[in-house]
């Protein structure tokens, strides 16, 4: 087993970029009942009794396929959809992925499936994000070898992040427009793994510190997105400083996300939205229970 493990880690040694939203493809639109909002990234919708309600969206991974090769053997990791809800009650972002791993040079095969809960809270009128949990599930073969491995990491934000999407008059902002007013992040976080046969792992570092901006990049009458068009879509940079967090040896960087909001949707396209394998990947809004006011 100590000779699997060896194999495998190498290829799960991937970026962790906690900002990251993942999903899978179990639920459907048609399972959640019809909710409305004004805000152009809505944390709370309001159903035709005026009753707080899940928000649900399903995202497509363009290009749901990826390769990746190491010491000359190609692993294909098959992706499907992503999914994202709120539970607005609880104030609990939840999001979760699955796919498949596929390496027939050494008879590899498996699944994996990763869930990401963030803990909201409301503060002076804005919509603030305590603390990210993103946990990763393998389950492999090897040959004859089986291998199970979990990763979670946890982070601790101090005080809460800003979600500066969650607003109403995104379009009243001008074209250039930067918020960038919370200044340096400070946040802990833990990395924990169990990988079958092993003594369960984890390390900590505290005193990390990120920063962020959003810009305002465009402001479109209309964008059409896997055959539907929303309306009064506003474009959004996203620019993070990821600092080097020492558990996982990546070093500090800064990463820009663009995001496509529409007013009474929230997000319907994104793209460097997280990285899966040291690899970009980019999203489009296949379907969502939240229905425009009118």
């Amino acid at each position: 087993m100590k000779i699997l493990t060896n194999k495998l880690l190498p290829i799960f040694a991937f970026p962790m970029c906690l900002s990251m939203f993942i999903g899978c493809s179990e639920n459907s639109a048609t399972n959640f009942e019809k909710v409305s909002s004004p805000s152009f990234s809505p944390i709370k919708a309001f159903n035709e009794k005026s009753q707080v309600s899940t928000l649900y969206w399903k995202y497509k991974i363009v290009g749901d396929e990826i390769k990746m090769e190491q010491d000359g053997v190609t692993t294909t990791y098959s992706m499907g959809d992503m999914e994202l809800s709120i539970d607005p009650g609880k104030m609990i972002r939840s999001m979760n992925f699955s796919g498949s791993i596929s390496e027939p040079t050494n008879n590899m095969n498996g699944n994996f499936a990763v869930t990401v809960l963030g803990n909201l809270e409301s503060a002076a009128g804005a919509t603030m994000l305590k603390d990210t949990e993103v946990k990763f599930d393998f389950n492999m073969s090897l040959g004859a070898d089986d291998f199970h491995m979990k990763l979670t990491a946890a982070m601790q934000y101090n005080p809460a992040v800003e979600w500066f999407l969650d607003c109403e008059n995104l379009d009243e902002l001008a074209i250039g427009y930067v918020y960038d007013e919370q200044g340096t992040i400070n946040a802990s976080m833990t990395l924990t793994s169990e990988v079958q046969g092993e003594a369960p792992k984890s390390k900590s570092i505290d005193n990390l510190t990120s920063a962020e901006s959003w810009e305002i990049v465009d402001k479109l009458d209309s964008v059409t997105v896997q055959g539907m068009t929303y309306e009064n879509v506003i474009v959004v940079d996203r620019k993070t400083l990821v600092p080097d967090s020492n558990l996982i040896g990546n070093p500090s960087d800064r990463i820009t996300i663009t995001y496509w909001v529409a007013k009474g949707i929230g997000m319907i396209r994104a793209t460097g939205y997280h990285k899966f394998m040291e690899k970009n990947l980019d999203i489009e809004l296949l379907e969502t229970n939240l229905v425009v006011l009118n």
